[in-house]
């Protein structure tokens, strides 16, 4: 099992990016049509960095492809680890693309929102709570 090294795009010694041979092969996955049935919402036009070009190869290449877990199940874990961390701009965009792949309802992750709360504090929950109201908004 590699752990996403060999799939980091290379600099060149003029600063240009060359990219390994193995990522371009897509001997792990089609890691492109991966990140966007994940992340649906997300597609934004601004070219990628070489970190976030890696970062994308590791996760939706390795992790998010591997058996044992649903989609809809790491979306709930990714979720809670984000809350955690207090990463709001991930949290939006993970929010956004559980509710438009319609893996999770709003009411899944309002219920997720507390569960969350109860288990790392409200602050971090409020995150998760704001990217609700933001991207599904309450029918009332």
């Amino acid at each position: 099992m590699t752990l996403g090294v060999d799939r980091v795009a290379q600099a060149s010694t003029d600063g240009r990016t060359v990219d390994d041979p193995v990522r371009n092969l897509g001997e792990a996955g089609d890691r492109r049509t991966t990140y966007e049935k994940i992340m649906v919402t997300t597609k934004s036009g601004v070219s990628p960095s070489v970190l976030m070009e890696a970062g994308e190869d590791f996760l939706f290449d390795q992790v998010w492809t591997r058996p044992g877990l649903s989609i809809r199940e790491r979306r709930l874990i990714t979720l809670s680890c984000i809350a955690a961390v207090g990463a709001a701009k991930p949290m939006a965009a993970h929010v956004a693309a559980a509710l438009e792949s319609g893996d999770l309802t709003r009411e899944e992750l309002e219920e997720a929102a507390l569960q969350c709360a109860a288990y790392v504090g409200w602050p971090a929950a409020s995150l998760l709570d704001q990217a609700i109201r933001q991207h599904a908004p309450s029918s009332s």
